[in-house]
């Protein structure tokens, strides 16, 4: 019993310390990001990075969201700083074209609904029922300023309505440049000890990692991040913590890649990524300045590798690209997470902790969000079992929520014209009671508070709302109002909508922008 209890308390007297030395094993983007932000924020802890000069990274998360703006500032970084080194474009909206149907497009805009003068979302829903022939389009346009730039390919120079480009703007960019970029303007000027040796050992002591055995170093630190993406060096394969699998959510588990070269800059360089529904999946489109990367995400179970292959090369070369001048690389897809991310004295950041195919760009997103809320558990004087409890709380709803949001992507569409398209939208499962109820009190109770993020965006692109009103008791969500939109609201937007348009033809396009003030 004593040797019990002297046990636990050398293991409280271990949490309760706040790590001064910090290994991370693995480059690449997570790596390299999660070595930039601890030697910003902690200029006094001694920051290590370990990356195995045998090991390629996967490199192909080069798509973002608005929020890493935030991760940017943090960094002191400006847009002209990093974004001629990383190849980087502007990114306004994501664009899904045959999700629902083939022939229909819809878009996830950025930037703040623009809800003043009405009832939110409620308006438009009763504007639809009032007119059935009502477009899609229309919803976008009425909450969204900046949808003209991103029908005319054009960059706002300023604000424009709820769109703030400074906050509101997201990036195309060439992953493995940025952390790059990374290493060499932030990391290594700022300390950052940089060794490039490959890990033959991993050392425990008292359930911790001790050390890393390497070819030609032996690394001690207090604190260890596992950056070695879906191997899981050491939050998998060292802590033994299980992962689990994401497969009956998202089962797509491949995705062919490839460059493909510029014919016309000034149209192809888009200020959207693009994603096409296909036969066994979708594919991605994302213009970076120099080139546009493109990936085909699809499904084993309905495909194999070399058919995947040769349906990919047949997309490409209706957009006129010739193939046989292009490489093609296959990456395994790995959609799930590990039941903690922080266990012990390791951490995992990245693939190393999980991942969610890339529909939504939640890659860098959910990296970035990890190492946020790992430098505010570490700004306490004590890390203790409670602030790690709350870390892993994060990161596990964090891409449990991305999980389920992506998956209402396939279980919402219309399409059964393959096998493929015809099991995700009958067998796909959504576990959670609570994105069940948000989306049920969306389509039929009109309940969904405006703030809802992106989901709204999504289900009305594919035609997932009530498509009779009168069905339901809508003096409920607006007490005593009759089936008829705000007053005056719908010339507000007509005026706005021509004020945005306005502006948009006077802007500069996507390529004009960067050429002028980026490159």
């Amino acid at each position: 019993m004593n040797q019990l209890k002297l046990k636990t308390a050398e293991t409280l007297r271990k949490l309760k310390t706040n790590p001064n030395n910090i290994v991370i094993v693995g480059g690449g983007s997570s790596g390299w990001m999660t070595a930039a932000i601890l030697c910003t924020r902690f200029p006094n802890k001694n920051i290590t990075l370990v990356e195995s000069p045998d090991i390629p990274t996967v490199g192909v998360g080069e798509s973002t969201l608005g929020s890493i703006n935030l991760f940017f500032n943090l960094l002191g970084l400006e847009d002209k700083d990093w974004m001629p080194y990383c190849n980087a474009t502007y990114k306004l909206a994501i664009q899904f074209t045959d999700f629902y149907k083939k022939g229909e497009t819809f878009y996830y805009p950025f930037g703040d609904k623009d809800f003043s003068n009405s009832r939110g979302i409620d308006d438009w829903m009763i504007k639809k029922a009032n007119n059935k022939d009502l477009s899609i389009k229309d919803y976008y346009d009425t909450f969204y300023s900046i949808m003209p730039f991103v029908y005319d390919n054009k960059i706002p120079a300023t604000k424009v309505g709820n769109f703030n480009f400074t906050k509101d703007a997201a990036y195309h960019m060439d992953a493995a440049a940025f952390g790059e970029f990374l290493k060499e303007k932030i990391c290594i000027p700022k300390g950052v000890k940089y060794i490039q040796d490959t890990i033959q050992d991993v050392k425990l002591q008292d359930n911790d990692v001790h050390c890393l055995k390497c070819n030609n170093h032996t690394v001690h630190g207090d604190l260890f991040v596992d950056c070695s993406g879906f191997r899981s060096l050491l939050l998998e394969q060292t802590m033994k913590v299980p992962f689990t699998s994401f497969k009956d959510h998202l089962p797509n588990d491949r995705a062919w890649t490839c460059h493909l070269p510029y014919d016309d800059k000034d149209a192809e360089i888009e200020n959207v990524t693009n994603c096409t529904a296909y036969n066994n999946g979708w594919i991605w489109n994302i213009p970076l300045y120099h080139r546009a990367g493109s990936g085909y995400v699809f499904c084993t179970d309905f495909i194999s590798e070399d058919d995947a292959l040769i349906e990919y090369k047949q997309y490409i070369q209706q957009l006129g690209k010739d193939t046989d001048k292009l490489k093609f690389r296959l990456v395994k897809i790995k959609n799930g997470r590990h039941d903690v991310c922080w266990k012990n004295n390791v951490v995992g950041v990245g693939l190393a902790y999980g991942f969610i195919e890339p529909l939504e760009s939640t890659g860098l997103l959910s990296t970035q969000e990890m190492l946020l809320a790992l430098c505010e558990t570490l700004y306490n004087d004590n890390v203790g079992s409670l602030q790690v409890k709350n870390f892993n709380y994060f990161c596990a709803n964090m891409l449990d929520t991305f999980k389920e949001f992506v998956a209402y992507h396939y279980i919402a569409s219309s399409r059964k014209d393959t096998e493929y398209w015809k099991h995700v939208t009958e067998n796909i499962s959504i576990d959670s009671d609570a994105s069940i109820d948000l989306a049920h009190n969306y389509t039929v109770n009109h309940t969904t508070p405006n703030d809802s993020a992106g989901l709204p965006d999504i289900l009305v692109g594919m035609h997932y709302y009530s498509h009779n009103p009168l069905s339901v008791d809508w003096t409920s969500f607006v007490t005593g109002s009759p089936l008829v939109t705000s007053k005056n609201w719908e010339n507000t937007v007509s005026q706005k909508n021509r004020l945005y348009q306005s502006i948009s033809d006077k802007s500069l396009s996507h390529y004009n922008y960067l050429e002028r003030f980026i490159y």
